[in-house]
């Protein structure tokens, strides 16, 4: 199969899929007038803080709405999940080291934005996450939102520091008894350390309290063992000037080559477990021979040997798809890093100066699968060629075309 057209078809069976799995949640919206439904939100576990979402009236509705921040003063999902709209000054100082001011004050614009809520009482916590920089905020008897200042600077001699203000501004406002000035010197700033301190103080007010962990906390590993069947081929194209005698190029026949390995996969903690990370070592070998009339006066002939063994480490990304309950569909891409457990491609004869070293180059992997009750699954995958003598690139290349195959996979863990 063409590489092209199978990306090609990835991306179509990506899109057909995302937009037919949409998933909503019970919710609720509260808006500027202070008027306020129930309906459902997609719940996208959003990584980055949103600016709008979809949401519609009922779960058998056709229509999809977008709800957007110019009305919008509230929403939640479920009791996990709330995000309140506020007007805040808003640091805009790079922490790009490249690009760090030489000033450890802040350097604030006023923002209207959406603001995810971690804990809730007489002290709020509130978290902004974008592509840049991940800030939190906090308000008392919700009066003022305010940011918690932390800011990296130059200092003369290009020397970075860090104005870590939150911690003055914490130890001034949140006073308790409970509380020790060295509970804030080790404090990080970090949503899980943060979310402790708030909870603490807290309960030193003997406050109501509420904590918005969201769905998906935490990521989970998974271990699989994964079983592959490929029917792979070699083709070496040589440098003729000066080997016509004793090394030709030589197509070498798919073979069927049966792949055993073990996958380790982080599902991510956002945007409903849908994406994680993987890695697939695995063994598989190839062998095959072709004899060929070298052409000389001699009628001699020659015989090219590829006994190959490696092991590939794909590392890679995929994304998941849910049907039901039970069922999902995935997509990965993957670099594959191969170590080679075979030294060389053998001309037989006398000479080993005219066999080829492997050293393998890395290639790519696109995959489409489906899994059943997260623990068995089926997965199509297509892995590009690679060239198996990268050191001998003045005198001939050797690739290894594996092409499309199949992988079973059964996670135990």
């Amino acid at each position: 199969m063409n590489l092209n057209k199978l990306i090609f078809i990835t991306c179509c069976l990506f899109t057909t899929f995302s937009f037919s799995q949409i998933t909503f949640e019970k919710s609720y919206i509260l808006f500027d007038s202070g008027s306020r439904v129930d309906c459902y939100i997609q719940d996208l576990q959003w990584l980055n803080t949103p600016k709008e979402f979809k949401y519609k009236m009922s779960l058998d509705s056709d229509q999809i709405m977008t709800g957007k921040i110019d009305n919008i003063k509230e929403f939640g999902i479920k009791d996990h999940t709330k995000y309140v709209k506020h007007t805040v000054d808003y640091d805009i100082s790079s922490n790009d080291r490249k690009n760090l001011s030489h000033s450890p004050e802040p350097e604030f614009v006023t923002k209207t934005l959406f603001l995810k809520q971690l804990v809730e009482g007489k002290a709020n916590l509130f978290e902004y996450q974008d592509n840049r920089k991940r800030k939190f905020f906090y308000s008392i008897n919700n009066i003022e939102v305010k940011e918690l200042i932390l800011k990296e600077y130059l200092s003369s001699g290009s020397i970075i520091n860090t104005n870590e203000r939150y911690k003055k501004q914490l130890y001034d406002n949140l006073k308790c008894g409970k509380i020790k000035f060295n509970d804030l010197k080790s404090l990080d700033y970090d949503k899980m350390d943060l979310v402790k301190f708030f909870i603490l103080y807290n309960n030193c007010n003997n406050g109501e309290i509420k904590v918005y962990n969201g769905v998906n906390g935490k990521g989970k590993f998974n271990f699989s063992l994964k079983f592959g069947y490929f029917r792979p081929s070699v083709e070496i194209k040589v440098d003729e000037v000066g080997f016509t005698d004793d090394r030709q190029s030589a197509s070498l026949t798919k073979k069927a080559a049966i792949r055993i390995g073990a996958e380790v996969e982080y599902i991510l903690p956002f945007n409903n477990n849908k994406w994680s990370v993987f890695i697939e070592p695995a063994y598989q070998l190839y062998n095959d021979k072709k004899t060929y009339d070298t052409g000389s006066a001699a009628n001699f002939t020659q015989t090219v040997t590829v006994d190959y063994k490696f092991v590939d480490f794909p590392l890679g990304l995929r994304h998941y798809m849910y049907l039901n309950n039970n069922s999902k569909v995935f997509l990965s891409a993957a670099m594959i890093f191969t170590f080679d457990l075979s030294e060389k491609i053998d001309y037989e004869d006398d000479s080993e100066a005219r066999d080829l070293r492997i050293n393998s180059g890395y290639n790519f992997a696109l995959g489409f699968g489906y899994e059943y009750a997260n623990k068995y699954n089926l997965e199509l995958r297509y892995i590009t060629k690679r060239n198996l003598t990268t050191r001998e690139a003045s005198i001939a290349r050797a690739d290894y075309s594996t092409g499309l195959g199949v992988v079973l996979g059964y996670k135990f863990l």
